[in-house]
């Protein structure tokens, strides 16, 4: 239903600027299913934008922290995970995603993330690894 009418009433200089206001403030209510879908149209909509994707993985690890019980907990995790797969596949050039995606829902240390070099070589690496153990998926 939020899909149906998330573009109403918005004119589409302001579609992407409005959906992620709107998302975050869904976000902030705690209402996730909401924001998700919110997000879903936004990344539909711009696929190549970073900014679009931040703010998808923002609702998602939101929705991570907020989950009440621990099945709802990995499923999240795992969906934080397949956005960050999706967004280095639209996105490769930004190396923030692929960082966050070897660390999975916990930070990377500050100092990677000041160093894009060595994030980088570290998220690479890290990668790597968990495709390995995992038969080739991240």
């Amino acid at each position: 239903m939020v899909a149906a009418v998330v573009s109403l009433g918005v004119e589409d200089a302001d579609r992407e600027r409005t959906w992620l206001a709107d998302a975050a403030d869904l976000t902030k209510r705690g209402s996730f299913a909401c924001a998700r879908e919110v997000a879903a149209a936004a990344l539909g909509a711009f696929p190549g934008k970073p900014g679009v994707w931040r703010a998808a993985v923002a609702v998602e690890k939101a929705a991570a922290a907020g989950a009440g019980d621990a099945g709802a907990a990995a499923a999240a995790e795992a969906a934080v995970d397949a956005l960050l797969q999706k967004a280095v596949s639209y996105c490769p050039e930004v190396s923030l995603f692929l960082l966050f995606l070897s660390f999975g829902t916990k930070s990377p240390p500050r100092g990677l993330l000041n160093n894009r070099t060595a994030a980088r070589k570290k998220s690479i690496k890290r990668v790597a690894v968990r495709a390995s153990f995992a038969g080739g998926k991240y």
